[in-house]
């Protein structure tokens, strides 16, 4: 089977043309967004009694966001392994890989860095911890 690039974008787009307007995900948030405000301004009481649905709806999302944002990752390092099987594998690879945990590593040092020194001087201006810092400098 041969990759021509650009083929399941063109798919993809044929697809989504021929589907229904109403089933489209961006027409169903706008109408849901539409019947939210209908409800809260013409029957306010209804739209209270619905609260306890809001709410289990934003605690399910909270709980699933973490894993979302974890598999994405996940599929974009996976995706990023897959490249370096293909022939034509891009120049630097390894070397990007590099570039990017050596960020991490800085970016880690000077968090903790800066954790120290706010932990150390408080709003006051005085040394507040056990260290052996003699206030600002």
């Amino acid at each position: 089977m041969t990759h021509t690039p650009g083929n399941g974008r063109a798919e993809q787009a044929a697809r989504i043309a021929a589907e229904p307007w109403y089933r489209q995900l961006y027409v169903q948030v706008l109408v849901a967004i539409v019947i939210g405000i209908v409800l809260g301004w013409r029957w306010p009481d209804l739209a209270t009694d619905m609260e306890p649905i809001g709410t289990t709806f934003i605690t399910a999302m909270k709980m699933l966001i973490g894993p979302i944002v974890f598999l994405t990752i996940i599929g974009g390092i996976a995706g990023i392994a897959g490249v370096a099987d293909q022939p034509c594998e891009p120049p630097g690879l390894g070397t990007w890989g590099r570039q990017v945990e050596s960020y991490g590593v800085v970016a880690g040092a000077l968090r903790r860095a800066a954790a120290i020194l706010r932990t150390c001087f408080s709003v006051s201006g005085t040394c507040t911890c056990t260290c052996t810092c003699t206030g600002p400098a």
